[in-house]
């Protein structure tokens, strides 16, 4: 009985292994800044802890991806504070983000979000962050992770935060910038960007924002409705 226990453990540790190291490479293809998780969920399954392989990979990209976008912190310090006692790191070799101030841009406002949403009738400190940034940074860099900040359909919450807290800055950019960013979010599949898109064409108003909205075709009846009313009030204006 003891023999068929060690044999039916060791699979259960085999099994975990794979599964993480599946896990490791589909994350590491998935975002650029994974790219030594492969490395430490193989080094993991080694020790003694591969139960908590699965874990601890999930822990180590949130680390990468956010406490680096928003402290600029190494992969060696990350990897440091969270896997201490289970591995060894002095061998890796660092690599450094390539666009620093992009990815603190990002983590400034992702997190800001996260702890208030952004709501109408009320300031959010994502006003203060978008108004540091056009002031201490060069305008049209700004305006370019704006703008691909408020398109990112693979975070459509984080996106159609950014593009109400845009509808609050009457001239930001030029009329041809908003005008822009408004008609490309009105394209996208996903509904909170496109009713953010309207929200702030209402906000932004101007002939060539009127005719973006009078000519998108809304599938979905209550912003359909919403887009219209903006356009009549528009019109009248």
């Amino acid at each position: 009985m003891q023999i068929d226990a060690h044999m039916m453990s060791s699979q259960t540790t085999a099994h975990s292994t794979e599964v993480s190291r599946d896990m490791s490479r589909q994350q590491a293809d998935s975002n650029g800044h994974l790219f030594l998780v492969s490395t430490v969920s193989s080094s993991l399954a080694s020790t003694e802890a591969a139960a908590r392989l699965d874990w601890l990979t999930i822990r180590v990209a949130e680390n990468l991806y956010f406490n680096r976008a928003v402290t600029d912190r190494s992969d060696r310090t990350i990897f440091a504070n969270v896997l201490p006692a289970l591995i060894d790191i002095s061998g890796f070799t660092e690599r450094k983000a390539p666009s620093n101030s992009s990815n603190r841009f990002f983590g400034e406002l992702f997190s800001s979000f996260e702890s208030e949403p952004i709501e109408d009738g009320s300031d959010h400190p994502s006003e203060l962050i978008v108004q540091n940034a056009l002031i201490t940074e060069r305008g049209e860099s700004v305006l370019h992770c704006l703008r691909d900040f408020s398109l990112n359909e693979s975070q459509p919450s984080f996106s159609s935060s950014v593009i109400r807290c845009l509808a609050r800055f009457s001239d930001l950019g030029s009329n041809s910038w908003r005008t822009e960013l408004i008609s490309r979010a009105l394209r996208l599949s996903d509904v909170q960007i496109r009713d953010a898109a309207v929200q702030a064409a209402e906000h932004w108003g101007g002939e060539s924002i009127r005719n973006v909205l009078s000519q998108h075709q809304e599938p979905i009846p209550w912003l359909r409705k919403y887009a219209d009313d903006v356009v009549r009030d528009l019109t009248e204006y």
